[in-house]
C-alpha cells in the first residue's frame, strides 16, 4: 500500500505538469483545500453494521454503540466499508482507501485512537483525525467475578475448622472466625484491605451461623440468648429479647406505604413448642404461628421483593433437613407465619443444596450453594431452572467448601469461603447490565 501512496503522489505531480503545459496563462485552475473526512464505516461485525460519528470540532471518529465482546478477533483485519473524502487518506505513511482491509486493534478502546491524515485535493492541505473503536470489555447481562486476592491478600491463611460467617455492616465486610476474632475491610475497591479485630462480650457458645444485620446493628444467638453490636466489636446481651430463642430468620425492611417498621423475625420455644415470633420495638417478641417440622432452622438467607401492591415479601431458604430431596423456599409478609413454596412438579424444584443462599437480583430470584456447580433461577420463586452460561459460577468455585454470601449497596455479590475446614477465599461478582438497579 505504500507503493500505492508513492504512485499517487507521482501521478499528482505528472498531472500538474500536463495541465500546466496544455493551458495558456489566461485560465486559472484551483484545487480544493478541503481536507475533511465526511463518512467512515467499517464492515459488519457478527452481521451488524456499527455507525461511526465524526466529531468535526475535535477531529475524532468513534462508534456510539460499542461492538460486542470478541470483536477484537474481527477488527484485527477488517474491511473499510465507507471512506468519503475529497482527496485521499494516509495512515502510517500508507494510502488507505475504501474497500481496503486494515488492522484496527490499536484503535480499540483507546482514547488516543489511530491517527489518519486526510489530504485535500491540492496535495498540500492536511487534517489529522483520530479513529476510536469502542468494544464491550464484558459480556452484557453476564455475571462477572473477581478474585479479591488480586487486590489484597486474604484476611487469614489459616484454615478454620470451626464455624465462620461474613456479614455487612456500615459499608464494611466483616468475617467472624470465632467469638474472639473478626476481620474487616471496606467494600470500596479503592479501600479494600483486611485488618484484624478483637471481639468482646460474646460467649464461646455463640452460633455464628445466626449472625444477621438489622437496621445497621448486628444480632447473633448464643445459648438461646440474643446479643447485639453496633460496631461489630463490642457485644452485649439483649436482656428483653433473650431466652429460649432457636433461630434468627430474616429482617423485614421498613415500608412507608404499608406502615410496617423494620422487623426481626425469629423462632422461639414456647412451652416446648417452636413458635414464630417477631419484634419491631426490640423490647419484646410478638408470638405467631407454630413452626412446622419441615421448616429449616439454621443457616438462613433471605431475599426481599416488593409486590405490585407495595407489600414486601420476604423469601428465605435454610439448611435442608436430611430427608428432603429439594431446596424449598418459604415466604412471609410479617414474620409471624411462613408458607412453603414447594411445587408438586419435581421437574421445577431446586435441587437439594447444602447451605443454600437465595437472592433477589436483577428482577429474578437466584439460589446457589452446595457444590457451586450451578445457579438456579425463578421469576416466581416456585418453578426453578438452571441459569444460562452468562449468569453462572466459575469453575474455580466447584467443591470449594463452606461459604457465606452478602450483597452490598452497590449490588456486588460477596462470597467468602472459609470455616468448617474450607480454605479462605474472597470473590466479588456483579451482573454486567447497563442501568442495573436493585440491581
Amino acid at each position: 500500500m505504500r507503493l500505492k501512496f508513492l504512485s499517487l503522489i507521482a501521478s499528482f505531480l505528472v498531472l500538474s505538469v500536463v495541465i500546466g503545459s496544455c493551458v495558456d496563462g489566461t485560465e486559472d485552475y484551483t484545487y480544493t483545500a478541503d481536507a475533511s473526512l465526511y463518512a467512515f464505516r467499517l464492515d459488519s461485525v457478527n452481521g451488524t453494521m456499527y455507525e461511526f460519528t465524526i466529531d468535526q470540532i475535535n477531529k475524532v471518529v468513534y462508534n456510539r454503540d460499542s461492538m460486542p465482546v470478541g470483536a477484537d478477533t474481527i477488527i484485527n483485519q477488517i474491511l473499510i466499508d465507507t471512506l468519503t473524502v475529497t482527496g485521499w487518506v494516509i495512515h502510517a505513511d500508507t494510502l488507505v482507501e475504501e474497500g481496503d482491509s486494515i488492522n484496527m486493534l490499536a484503535a480499540m478502546n483507546n482514547d488516543n485512537g489511530m491517527k489518519f491524515t486526510v489530504y485535500a485535493g491540492d496535495g498540500m492541505t492536511t487534517c489529522d483525525y483520530r479513529i476510536k473503536v469502542n468494544v464491550h470489555t464484558q459480556d452484557p447481562d453476564s455475571l462477572v467475578w473477581k478474585n479479591m486476592q488480586e487486590v489484597s491478600p486474604i484476611f487469614s491463611e489459616e484454615v478454620n475448622e470451626g464455624a465462620q460467617k461474613s456479614i455487612l455492616l456500615n459499608n464494611k465486610l466483616l468475617v467472624y472466625t470465632s467469638n474472639t476474632t473478626y476481620y474487616s475491610t471496606s467494600t470500596d475497591i479503592n479501600q479494600y484491605g483486611w485488618s484484624e479485630g478483637t471481639v468482646s462480650g460474646l460467649p464461646q457458645t455463640v452460633d455464628l451461623s445466626s449472625l444477621i444485620n438489622c437496621n445497621e446493628a448486628l444480632y447473633v444467638l448464643a445459648d438461646g440468648d440474643l446479643y447485639t453490636s453496633t460496631d461489630g466489636e463490642a457485644w452485649s446481651k439483649v436482656e428483653a429479647l433473650s431466652g429460649d430463642l432457636v433461630s434468627l430468620i430474616a429482617v423485614f425492611p421498613a415500608n412507608e406505604e404499608t406502615g410496617m417498621p423494620i422487623t426481626l423475625s425469629a423462632i422461639k420455644t414456647v412451652e416446648g413448642v417452636n413458635t414464630y415470633c417477631a419484634t419491631s420495638d426490640f423490647a419484646s417478641w410478638t408470638l405467631g404461628e407454630t413452626v412446622p417440622e419441615d421448616f429449616p432452622t439454621s443457616h438462613f438467607y433471605a431475599a426481599v421483593q416488593t409486590n405490585g401492591s407495595g407489600v414486601d415479601k420476604v423469601t428465605i431458604v435454610g439448611m435442608p433437613h436430611y430427608n428432603e430431596k429439594a431446596t424449598i423456599p418459604w415466604f412471609s409478609l410479617d414474620g409471624l407465619g411462613w408458607a412453603s413454596l414447594e411445587t408438586s412438579d419435581s421437574n421445577y424444584r431446586c435441587p437439594k443444596l447444602n447451605n443454600p443462599a437465595i437472592i433477589f437480583y436483577g428482577g429474578q430470584y437466584y439460589i446457589m450453594g452446595g457444590s457451586f456447580h450451578s445457579i438456579f433461577t425463578s421469576v416466581t420463586s416456585i418453578a426453578w431452572k438452571a441459569t444460562s452460561s452468562k449468569f453462572s459460577m466459575l469453575e474455580e468455585f466447584y467443591m470449594k467448601g463452606f461459604y457465606s454470601l452478602n450483597i452490598d449497596k452497590d449490588n456486588y455479590i460477596w462470597i467468602v469461603w472459609g470455616g468448617n475446614g474450607a480454605t479462605n477465599e474472597v470473590w466479588r461478582g456483579r451482573l454486567n447490565r447497563l442501568g442495573f438497579l436493585i440491581q
